[in-house]
């Protein structure tokens, strides 16, 4: 009972640690860099758009799809001049 007990914990643990699959990774892992790059990029050009798009050399459009889909509000990074 003991060694059947011990194998079940092993295998309990590998499925815990067992690394997710490829497709689910990747969309994850770009999906944590299109956020990263659209805020840095919005920061540095303070919420233009027009300049973002220019830096990034894609569409508004393209951009507008990305703050929709990852709830950005390209407004909030508008900073005063002053």
């Amino acid at each position: 009972f003991l060694m059947i007990q011990i194998e079940e914990n092993e295998m309990a643990q590998s499925a815990a640690t067992a690394p997710r699959p490829f497709l689910e990774e990747r969309q994850e892992l770009i999906q944590q860099f299109e956020r990263e790059y659209v805020t840095k990029l919005l920061s540095l050009t303070r919420g233009n758009v027009s300049e973002a798009a220019r830096k990034a050399g894609v569409s508004r459009q393209a951009l507008y799809g990305l703050f929709k889909r990852h709830e950005i509000d390209p407004r909030s990074f508008a900073r005063s001049m002053n």
